[in-house]
């Protein structure tokens, strides 16, 4: 089975970068079978347009943004989450892996 792609985006991409860091450690410690990228909403563009994205988290500070996204890339079947403010704030992968399981 290949892996589930699974972008964190906020405004810059540098803020989900630290979260996508232990996200990483505990999908590695667990062996499961996703991919985690931090990156910017424009980066994220970009790359759910040209790859098979399974799940957008965005940033507490672009949540704004989650309706038209959720709307433009329904057809790609990509769902689309804000990250809990306190999951973010305190980097918090656990939750934040377990929050994107349930919308894969």
């Amino acid at each position: 089975m290949s892996k589930k792609m699974i972008l964190l985006a906020c405004g810059t991409g540098m803020s989900t970068t630290m979260l996508v860091n232990k996200i990483k450690k505990i999908v590695q410690d667990q062996e499961l079978n996703y991919d985690f990228h931090a990156c910017s909403m424009d980066e994220a563009n970009a790359i759910m347009d040209q790859e098979k994205v399974d799940v957008l988290l965005l940033g507490p500070q672009v949540a704004y943004m989650e309706n038209s996204i959720s709307k433009a890339r329904a057809p790609q079947g990509i769902n689309v989450g804000v990250i809990n403010k306190d999951d973010y704030g305190l980097a918090n992968g656990k939750n934040v892996l377990t929050y994107a399981e349930t919308l894969l």
